[in-house]
């Protein structure tokens, strides 16, 4: 047996020695799984172990040594499900990382920035820089309390109106004159 495994919705394992494997084009749903198996168990197309088949993860491995190791990763096509990567362990993807619905870019991770677009907002995160914007200048909210350490610079105009605020007179002059 080998380490690396698969498994395909059209192929099972008969039992059969003549014919191990045997064709089922009536299999639904479709799907692909290619996966490691660090306890070299048997996939769906080969003899089960004692305990069945491994499907791909630790928790399906049917191995039942007491040295049995984790680590399992497998990368599924599913016809109904999409594509999955599904480990214990950590994914990780290399270069730029877009993620799409519908054609409309929903998450893009480069190496100089993370955008987030969702229904006309935006969070950017890039050069030191994090910045908010939403669909046709609508106000940004923030539920809870907004703690500032350092300077706060505002461009624009502000809106006291419906702020319960108390400000010294000194600081209501310098705010005038600023």
């Amino acid at each position: 047996m080998v380490r690396i495994k698969g498994a395909n919705s059209d192929y099972v394992y008969t039992g059969n020695p003549q014919q191990p494997i045997e064709e089922n084009k009536d299999a639904d749903p479709l799907y692909l799984k290619i996966f490691i198996c660090p306890n070299d168990m048997p996939s769906r197309i080969e003899k089960p172990h004692a305990n069945g088949w491994c499907e791909g993860t630790d928790g399906t491995c049917p191995d039942d040594k007491p040295s049995k190791k984790s680590g399992h990763a497998m990368i599924c096509l599913d016809e109904k499900e999409g594509i999955s990567l599904v480990t214990e362990n950590q994914i990780v993807a290399k270069g730029k990382f877009t993620v799409e619905t519908d054609g409309k870019k929903i998450i893009e991770v480069t190496d100089r920035a993370i955008v987030v677009s969702y229904g006309g907002t935006i969070i950017r995160i890039a050069d030191g820089e994090i910045q908010l914007s939403s669909q046709n200048d609508k106000p940004i909210q923030i539920s809870g309390n907004l703690a500032i350490t350092g300077d706060v610079k505002i461009t624009g105009k502000v809106d006291l109106s419906q702020a319960d605020v108390t400000f010294s007179k000194a600081t209501i002059e310098q705010i005038k004159k600023s």
